[in-house]
């Protein structure tokens, strides 16, 4: 009888050797609502004696990189308590030329050890759960033909029924154990070669596969339905996909069974424009063979970073352990305010939401860019500088929109007619609606420069104080790219800055959200140029300054880009 089935996913836990950990993508309440929901379409308790049982096709949708398999094999071990479960990675078996005999040998030895009955124990016995099959092969038994192709005298097995039970164990002509599930394997291989024999072969396949099954609930306390879980079909080779989906659909209605088929659709229906050509309706052939579909809800960003991603490596203390030199870095948290721990790390992963949310990537898209900044930031030699925001968006906007890319090394973007274009597109990824939480650190640098009162003095530390701010995602990039894309004199930059910021008195301001962008610009230029004096060994100087740091990054981002994952 189906059963109400509570799911919990809150700790780590280990299937076949692989570690699976605690589910922080929220991923647990879909697979209850699934279980309850299938197991109803798939056993009808209302209904009277064999109309109990039904048959049911699910096509689960997530795209790839949203947790598919993880999904699916913990919700298979929670399943086994409650139904007969079978797992199926397709991709990994993908290498058989066919699907059918895939399906049927992961049923049958899944089956057989969910009664407890492993290989090196007995088998079933031929007349309890296997004796449709071998009655449909009996014309090519009494000919000696399935001897001669399949290496099994079923005759022989056939007249060994007067003691056949499930307890018993068969033989084969050499007095060794029958695996029974290799010869039905090798029996239905033997009747589809046989063009007059397939008809008959399917139809043994299904009352074969349907006995195992009851011999799973008798022997056990499962119920009906059970469940066959096929993954990764959309990874593999687009005949040997359509292959397998006409299978499910035509040969595996089976009774009581519940088939999930889980893809990333829109992938699925390229493989199969590939097979029937780019003109084909591959949504409409897909919903031929789904009773339903049911979408994972999409990934959450700051999620999708924690389980995917080596997030201390590009944290603000990952980086400085590095020895790489961070301007700006992410907003302090107020209780916090020590940006050498990884305090700051639920920040860090809102401003890397924002980013990658912006620019609409898909789980893979943001795994691949994420996997890029890390080995970028791998790479880079101690004492570097480092805009990660700046390089996360290049690299967004080089996934997303590489003809786009191309036109940044043109300073004039942001001006005239090129403006224009530049606000379209930033309005278009919803740059405008999305802020940065970000820490201008003053004291990192202008505790250096000269100013001007009638007199000249070192600025003071206090003047300008370290503050946190929020900074709308396209303003952000407008400063820095144009910071990084040309040289202005270091010289110069406090005057400006006075200017900017003067007050009534003539004294220079606070650091404020209105004057933000030219703290963004003078601080970045400034810790860039730091950065490259120093491998130049004489200090900052006019060539220096003259530099496109824009290049920099240019380079590690198409570098990092030949890095497909």
């Amino acid at each position: 009888m189906p059963r109400n089935v509570e799911i919990n996913w809150n700790s780590s836990t280990t299937i076949e050797s692989s570690f699976y950990p605690k589910d922080t993508l929220d991923r647990a309440k879909y697979a209850q609502y699934l279980t309850n929901f299938l197991s109803s379409k798939g056993y009808d308790e209302r209904a009277e004696d064999d109309d109990k049982k039904r048959n049911y096709v699910l096509n689960l949708n997530s795209e790839w990189g949203s947790g598919k398999t993880y999904f699916l094999r913990r919700w298979t071990e929670d399943l086994k308590a409650h139904h007969p479960v079978v797992y199926v990675d397709a991709w990994q078996q993908d290498y058989s030329d066919d699907p059918l005999m895939t399906v049927i040998s992961s049923i049958t030895k899944q089956l057989r050890e969910q009664t407890g009955k492993t290989e090196d124990k007995k088998m079933f016995s031929v007349v309890g759960k296997a004796g449709g099959l071998f009655k449909a092969l009996a014309p090519a038994i009494a000919g000696g033909i399935t001897k001669k192709f399949t290496g099994i005298d079923f005759a022989a097995v056939m007249n060994d029924t007067e003691v056949a039970n499930t307890e018993s164990e068969l033989k084969d002509e050499d007095n060794n154990p029958l695996d029974m599930s290799a010869a039905a394997s090798k029996a239905v291989q033997y009747m589809l070669d046989e063009h007059d024999g397939k008809a008959k072969a399917i139809s043994a396949l299904k009352e074969s596969v349907s006995q195992w099954l009851e011999a799973v609930i008798s022997l056990t306390d499962r119920n009906y339905p059970a469940f066959v879980l096929i993954d990764e079909l959309d990874r593999c080779r687009p005949s040997y996909a359509v292959e397998m989906l006409e299978i499910i659909k035509h040969i595996f209605n089976i009774k009581g069974v519940v088939f999930v088929v889980a893809t990333d659709t829109e992938q699925l229906q390229h493989a199969v424009k590939s097979v029937y050509g780019e003109g084909f309706d591959a949504g409409i052939y897909l919903g031929r063979f789904f009773d339903a579909r049911y979408t994972l809800r999409e990934t959450n960003y700051e999620q999708l970073l924690e389980v995917h991603c080596d997030l201390h490596k590009i944290s603000m203390s990952g980086l400085s352990d590095s020895e790489l030199i961070v301007w700006p870095r992410c907003a302090d948290k107020p209780e916090k305010g020590n940006h050498n721990t990884d305090a700051n790390i639920e920040v860090e992963k809102r401003n890397l939401s924002a980013i990658l949310r912006a620019f609409g990537l898909s789980a893979r898209e943001a795994i691949q860019v994420m996997e890029r900044l890390v080995s970028t930031i791998t790479n880079m030699r101690s004492g570097s500088a480092i805009n990660l925001y700046y390089l996360v968006i290049l690299m967004c906007m080089k996934e997303k929109h590489p003809e786009f890319f191309t036109k940044l090394k043109n300073k004039t973007i942001f001006s005239g007619n090129s403006q224009s274009a530049w606000n379209t597109f930033a309005h278009n990824l919803l740059l405008g609606e999305t802020a940065l939480e970000i820490h201008i650190d003053t004291n990192s640098f202008f505790t250096e420069f000269v100013i001007d009162n009638g007199g000249f003095s070192i600025c003071r530390p206090s003047q300008y104080q370290p503050t946190n701010t929020k900074v709308a995602l396209n303003h952000y990039f407008s400063y820095v790219h144009n910071s990084m894309l040309s040289g202005f004199s270091l010289d110069n930059i406090h005057s400006q800055l006075l200017s900017a910021n003067k007050g009534s008195s003539g004294i220079e301001g606070a650091l404020t959200i209105s004057n933000i962008g030219n703290w963004l610009q003078y601080g970045c230029r400034y810790v860039e140029e730091s950065c490259a004096a120093k491998y130049e060994g004489n200090g900052r100087n006019s060539t220096i300054e003259q530099v496109s740091f824009y290049e920099r990054y240019k380079d590690l981002v198409e570098l990092s880009t030949a890095l497909d994952v």
